[in-house]
């Protein structure tokens, strides 16, 4: 089983297919690199010398790898602790028609298609209600100074039951149908 490692913005994705770097760029805004290894031997081994982790640490990838339903996760190694890790399950993001910025896994997800930004926010709900947005021009300009933290905040704002920026963007038909 072929496995690669892509770095992106401040974070490492673990993903257990693997694809070009041409793909995995055009999919994360913020990607840097990544590295494809011929099986979880190659892998572990690098990840134990590269990052200095231990076996406990290991053992997290290793279980994470070898369950069944995930196709994909993120590794954190900025724990709050030295030597903790933290493995953050992800969707298969080689299937999002846009390009990834920022996300948070179910709740919701920051991505660029050619000039323009989209913000899609899952709200709840008996009906399982989402709502998705095109950015204003102040909003990307607001993304481009403040960042990510813009973007929670803009995330937060538009899952409120009466939420004022959600009526703007559909005032300004900029709502995702």
């Amino acid at each position: 089983m072929k496995i690669d490692i892509v770095f992106f913005n401040d974070e490492m994705l673990i993903s257990k297919i693997s694809a070009d770097w041409k793909i995995w760029q055009s999919k994360l805004f913020y990607y840097k690199s990544s590295l494809s290894f011929e099986n979880t031997v190659e892998l572990i081994e690098y990840l134990r010398v590269e990052y200095k982790l231990v076996e406990n640490e290991l053992q997290k990838i290793k279980d994470s790898l070898f369950e069944p339903n995930s196709e994909m996760f993120l590794v954190n190694l900025s724990g709050k602790e030295n030597n903790i890790i933290e493995i953050i399950k992800t969707s298969n993001i080689l299937k999002e028609k846009n390009e990834l910025i920022y996300w948070d896994e179910w709740n919701w997800s920051f991505s660029k298609q050619k000039d323009d930004y989209f913000l899609w926010v899952y709200v709840g709900g008996i009906a399982d209600i989402c709502r998705e947005i095109k950015l204003s021009i102040s909003q990307n300009q607001n993304f481009t100074e403040k960042g990510k933290p813009y973007i929670v905040k803009l995330a937060s704002e538009i899952a409120e039951f009466n939420s004022e920026k959600y009526k703007e963007a559909i005032n300004e038909n900029r709502r995702i149908i």
